[in-house]
C-alpha cells in the first residue's frame, strides 16, 4: 500500500504554511508603502523579534541607519518596474537587528500580484558566517602578499649586494657551474680587466675557456665536487699561478646539480712569496 501525502492540506495546514513556517531563511511580504504584513519565524529570530513582532513595522526598520535615506526610493522604484531580484551577492549588505546589531544578508526579492495590489515577497539569507570566513581569508591574503614582497624586496637587496660583492672579488671571479660546467654565475673584477661582461658568460663552457693543457686536470677536479667533495688546489700556466676552490652548492633529488668556484690569480702572491724565500736564502748563505 503506497502512503499518499495530500499537498493540498497537511495536518490542517496547507504545505505553503508548513512551508512558510520551517523554512530555514528569513521570509517576509512588504506592501506597497513599505509594511511588513506577514514575517515567518525565521525572519523573526534573524532580526531579533519576537513571535508577529515584526509585523506592522516599515521595511526601513531592518536596514541600517546609513542606508535609511535612500531605501524608501529604491522600495519605489522596485514597485513601478518590478521584477525578480537578488541584493547583496558580492557586496557585503547589511540588515540591522531590533538590539541595534548589524549582520551580513543576502536577499532576493519577488513580487505577486493579489487582488489587484503589488506585493513583494523578500528571502533573507544570513551569510555572516561566510562574510567573516572571506574576511579572514582576505586578511590572510593580504598578510601573505605582504610578506611575499617584502622577502621578494629582501631577496633583490640580498642578490644586489652579492653581486656587488662578487662583482668586487680581486684578482679573480666567483663562478656557479652546472653539471656540465656551463657558467650559471660569474662575477669579479679580472673579468672586467679582460673586457668580459658577466652576461657573455652565462650558459657557456667554463672548460672551453680554458687551455687545452690544464682542462683535464681541472675537469677532473670539479667532477669530483659533484660527488661531494670538494677541492681546494693550486695550477700554473705558462708562469702564471691559480688557487681554485670548489664545494657543492645545490642539490635536487639528492643529487649535486650546480657547485660552487672560486678562482683567484694568484702569481703576485707566489712571486712576492718566491722573492722572500729567495732573499731568506741568500742570507742565510751570507751569514
Amino acid at each position: 500500500m503506497t502512503l499518499k501525502l495530500d499537498i493540498a492540506k497537511f495536518a490542517g495546514q496547507t504545505v505553503y504554511e508548513i512551508l512558510f513556517a520551517s523554512i530555514n531563511e528569513g521570509v517576509i511580504i512588504v506592501g506597497k508603502d513599505g509594511s511588513i504584513l506577514l514575517a515567518n519565524p525565521r525572519a523573526n529570530e534573524l532580526f531579533g523579534y519576537g513571535a508577529e513582532e515584526l509585523e506592522g513595522k516599515k521595511v526601513e526598520d531592518l536596514v541600517p541607519m546609513a542606508s535609511r535615506p535612500n531605501h524608501a526610493q529604491l522600495r519605489s522604484d522596485f514597485h513601478q518596474s518590478p521584477r525578480k531580484r537578488s541584493m547583496g551577492a558580492g557586496m557585503n549588505l547589511k540588515a540591522l537587528r531590533k538590539d541595534g546589531s548589524h549582520f551580513y544578508v543576502e536577499i532576493s526579492l519577488n513580487h505577486f500580484t493579489l487582488e489587484g495590489d503589488v506585493f513583494v515577497a523578500a528571502l533573507i539569507t544570513d551569510i555572516s558566517k561566510r562574510v567573516e570566513q572571506e574576511m579572514v581569508i582576505r586578511e590572510l591574503n593580504a598578510d601573505l602578499e605582504k610578506k611575499v614582497n617584502e622577502r621578494t624586496i629582501e631577496v633583490r637587496e640580498s642578490q644586489e649586494l652579492y653581486s656587488a660583492i662578487a662583482r668586487n672579488f680581486p684578482n679573480g671571479t666567483i663562478n656557479v657551474f652546472d653539471r656540465d660546467l656551463n657558467y650559471v654565475f660569474v662575477e669579479g673584477k679580472e673579468l672586467y680587466q679582460l673586457g668580459i661582461t658577466s652576461e657573455k658568460l652565462i650558459g657557456t663552457s667554463y672548460l672551453n675557456r680554458l687551455a687545452p693543457a690544464i682542462r683535464p686536470q681541472i675537469g677532473s677536479a670539479l667532477a669530483r665536487v659533484f660527488n661531494g667533495d670538494p677541492q681546494d688546489f693550486e695550477i700554473e700556466y705558462k708562469e702564471h699561478f691559480y688557487r681554485l676552490t670548489a664545494v657543492p652548492l645545490s642539490r635536487k633529488n639528492d643529487v649535486i646539480d650546480k657547485i660552487l668556484v672560486v678562482e683567484q690569480n694568484i702569481t703576485e702572491q707566489r712571486k712576492a712569496s718566491d722573492q722572500l724565500e729567495a732573499a731568506l736564502t741568500k742570507r742565510k748563505i751570507t751569514e
